[in-house]
């Protein structure tokens, strides 16, 4: 088994991708590193073939053992097939995938507790996707990837980072390097825990507040509210709601069309209690509505009219 940041050096240190059957593993699935890091392989010209997604939650099994075992007028490919670990219940699709001769590349994602359980005879470069534990790891990442934040934006990165009570990982610094490319590099407090909200990081009252928001207990609501209202703008709770708001949104829009994997992708910061069966109790017109008051209010107040349209908000959203 090969750390990930071995792995990127003998990268770096190569003109392509040597290894035909590629398997990542770790605690988690991080679907947007790894799908940024493939497409990134891709635009760098580091994969041996034509890169194609053949995700393994969203095929037909029929449809996926054809791809992998047949070419069309001889073309090969790179496939990436996501997270494989609910193959393992699939004996025959697990085989395929795990010991892997087809005409293809391949490289997927399996739960560390699945590893043990691979067959002997297997050929796979194994991954292990590790949690950041220190600063350098994220600028090798950075630098590899060609990512140029500016010293100001990594100041603030790191100063995150260092007010993490935990290890960061990888899909957590996708998402933080996504705002910090779009932002501001203002390190403030609004700043900060915006960014911190983003990869669900933020303090515990804030965490609580949006469970109680969307579970629609206005009591409990109301009550940590009384205590955190306050401390923070409007323009910080405006950027709070709106965020919780959109994610919500595209969940709801996902788990009605059963597509789980980008419903799951989309919960980040979102509480647990909503994904898992409070999303029900929400249409999309209804989240939509909240996010064009959030809009319609955010220009409001920085064109200087300011009004309690945060208690309209809240009164609007639990008396309905």
């Amino acid at each position: 088994m090969m750390k990930f940041t071995e792995f990127l050096k003998q990268l770096k240190s190569s003109d392509k991708l040597e290894h035909k059957t590629l398997c990542f593993t770790g605690d988690s699935y991080y679907f947007l590193f790894l799908f940024k890091f493939f497409s990134f392989l891709d635009e760098q010209k580091k994969l041996p073939l034509k890169f194609k997604t053949l995700i393994y939650e969203s095929q037909e099994k029929s449809v996926l053992q054809a791809s992998l075992t047949q070419t069309f007028l001889g073309q090969t490919n790179f496939y990436w097939l996501g997270d494989c670990t609910s193959a393992y219940n699939k004996n025959k699709i697990f085989e395929l995938i795990t010991l892997y001769k087809g005409p293809h590349s391949i490289a997927f994602f399996l739960n560390n507790d699945k590893i043990s359980k691979l067959p002997k005879r297997n050929h796979l470069t194994i991954i292990e996707l590790e949690d950041i534990t220190n600063f350098n790891f994220i600028l090798d990442i950075l630098n590899f990837l060609d990512i140029k934040l500016g010293s100001k934006k990594l100041m603030l990165l790191r100063e995150i980072f260092l007010r993490l009570e935990s290890n960061l990982n990888l899909d957590q610094l996708y998402i933080l390097v996504s705002y910090l490319e779009l932002i501001k590099a203002e390190n403030n407090f609004s700043t900060r825990e915006y960014l911190m909200e983003s990869i669900g990081k933020s303090s515990p009252s804030l965490n609580l507040l949006a469970k109680y928001f969307f579970e629609k207990n206005a009591k409990e609501f109301f009550n940590i509210w009384s205590q955190v209202g306050a401390q923070y703008p409007d323009m910080f709770w405006i950027s709070f709601w709106a965020e919780k708001v959109y994610r919500a949104y595209f969940v709801v829009k996902f788990l009605e069309q059963k597509d789980f994997a980008k419903s799951k992708l989309l919960s980040f910061g979102l509480p647990y209690s909503f994904f898992r069966g409070y999303w029900k109790r929400f249409s999309l017109n209804q989240l939509s509505s909240y996010h064009d008051f959030l809009y319609t209010n955010d220009y409001k107040i920085k064109t200087g009219s300011q009004f309690c349209f945060l208690d309209y908000f809240y009164l609007n959203h639990f008396v309905n």
